[in-house]
């Protein structure tokens, strides 16, 4: 399975991984810092379903994940990258797709088509909904 890491968690024993798609999965903080799991990083990993959640049991780091495994969207960021977050991934998903469709084929056109996107994308999952989501999870 090929991954891109948003966010790792390290607790006592183990580390918990969250995918750039929302996948979690779990790794021994041990065999973690074995693998050399890094946020932002692109890897091929093999799991182990266990009854406490799915494990990672191999990892090889690759340079970006080939465009049929990411849906036509742009590769992730390179390892050592910020992660991009949701809001920004869908903004540029959709400029680039103007832009190859050739609907925003003046560059000035670019930051009004962008605006409209970013619009768009709040109206269909507003800041403080969002924020509300994660506060929740957090708890």
């Amino acid at each position: 399975m090929l991954i891109t890491i948003a966010s790792l968690d390290a607790k006592e024993k183990l580390t918990f991984v969250t995918t750039t798609e929302n996948r979690k999965l779990r790794v021994w903080n041990d065999k973690a810092g074995r693998l050399g799991l890094e946020q932002g990083g692109t890897y091929e990993v093999e799991t182990e379903a266990t009854d406490y959640g799915t494990h990672i049991t191999k990892a090889k780091r690759v340079a970006a994940p080939p465009a049929a495994a990411n849906h036509g969207a742009s590769a992730p960021a390179a390892a050592g990258a910020p992660f991009r977050t949701p809001e920004q991934m869908f903004v540029q998903g959709l400029l680039e797709a103007y832009i190859r469709a050739g609907k925003c084929a003046n560059p000035g056109d670019l930051k009004a088509a962008g605006h409209a996107i970013l619009d768009a994308y709040r109206d269909i999952w507003p800041p403080e909904e969002v924020a509300d989501h994660y506060k929740v999870a957090a708890e």
